[in-house]
């Protein structure tokens, strides 16, 4: 199928020289790299930055310098591109071969019939169902990770609804973006400080703050940092089992816990797989961060050959010290307490 051309209000970009951005907030251009110019402001002849507020075909947001793209006149670019749609009813299939649908869930739409039906997929299972029962249809790269983005700030909160897929929040809460599907879509994907996720509507929130770094860094077991410079951080622990850190993976996208067990040849990795419905760990999905890290603090995470028993009792800082108290200390940190004593 065909993907529908970007929306007219929509400018597109195409590059013309290479460019590799000096900061975080910049995106790197490649030639006939294609982008969207988000902002009508940036086309003014007095834009005296230089700079275009843009995304890029895989859904990500950043500045792109102006001399390096010209604005594309011809048909828009067929990226491979996953095409999303929000259930607004429940469907219940009445005969084989069709999809279940249920209120508020997000389906991929693959295919679509001349007669008013789409195939497409949601948990797991394929099948037909009627085009009526999906709205806020939007598309984003083929397999792109749920991905730090930016910092929003909320202007007007977002209560608890019957919906799970919306996430709470209060005004002046200050959330990470992590997927925009389109510049267009009412709807984002936004995480909390507790590292939950879900739908956040983009007209309770702010404009975005490049300024700001990634709200889960109130957690003092979080750290940005790669697998070399982790196994590094945790070789000073060996000696202490059960210490940890909840780092980013090399997936991107995804998280890891890296872990002492006892083994003098170095830490553990464990694999946190992210999606729209939580975090995936060894099979087992929890709606955040925090509460992987209250579970795992009383049930082992890893059981060696030999019985023993791993679990998340003392985070490591970001500083290299060791929290004595275990996983309370974390939520003290969080607030502006506990210190830790180094080891």
């Amino acid at each position: 199928m065909a993907e529908p051309p970007v929306p007219p209000n929509n400018i597109l970009l195409r590059g013309i020289r290479d460019y590799t951005p000096r900061t975080e907030a910049g995106l790197q251009v490649k030639v006939d790299s294609f982008f969207v110019l988000l902002r009508e402001h940036n086309q003014r002849d007095d834009n005296r930055n230089g700079l275009f507020f843009v995304y890029n075909v895989a859904g990500r947001y950043g500045f792109v310098p102006v001399k390096c793209v010209v604005i594309y006149q011809g048909e828009p670019p067929a990226e491979a591109a996953r095409r999303v749609g929000v259930v607004i009813d429940n469907f219940m299939p009445g005969e084989s071969g069709q999809l279940s649908l249920t209120t508020g869930g997000l389906v991929e739409i693959v295919d679509r019939s001349p007669r008013g039906w789409f195939f497409g997929n949601l948990n797991k299972q394929s099948g037909w169902f009627p085009q009526d029962y999906i709205s806020d249809w939007f598309s984003f790269a083929r397999g792109e990770p749920l991905v730090f983005q930016f910092v929003v700030e909320a202007k007007r909160g977002q209560l608890e609804s019957e919906n799970p897929e919306f996430l709470p929040f209060t005004a002046f809460d200050r959330l990470d973006i992590i997927r925009v599907p389109n510049s267009n879509d009412d709807v984002w994907i936004g995480r909390d400080a507790d590292g939950r996720i879900g739908k956040v509507q983009k007209d309770r929130l702010r404009d975005e703050r490049g300024d700001l770094s990634s709200v889960l860094l109130k957690w003092p077991w979080y750290h940005q940092c790669d697998r070399g410079t982790a196994m590094e951080l945790m070789r000073a622990h060996l000696h202490q089992s059960n210490s940890y850190i909840i780092r980013d993976s090399s997936e991107s996208g995804n998280f890891a816990i890296t872990v002492t067990n006892g083994d003098i040849n170095g830490p553990m990795n464990v694999r946190v797989e992210v999606s729209v419905t939580g975090y995936n760990v060894e099979g087992r999905t929890f709606v955040s961060l925090q509460q992987i890290v209250d579970h795992y603090s009383s049930f082992p995470i890893h059981v060696g050959t030999d019985g023993r028993q791993i679990f998340l009792h003392r985070h490591v800082t970001r500083e290299g010290w060791i929290d004595p108290k275990g996983p309370q200390a974390a939520a003290a940190g969080a607030t502006g307490g506990g210190g830790g004593r180094r080891r």
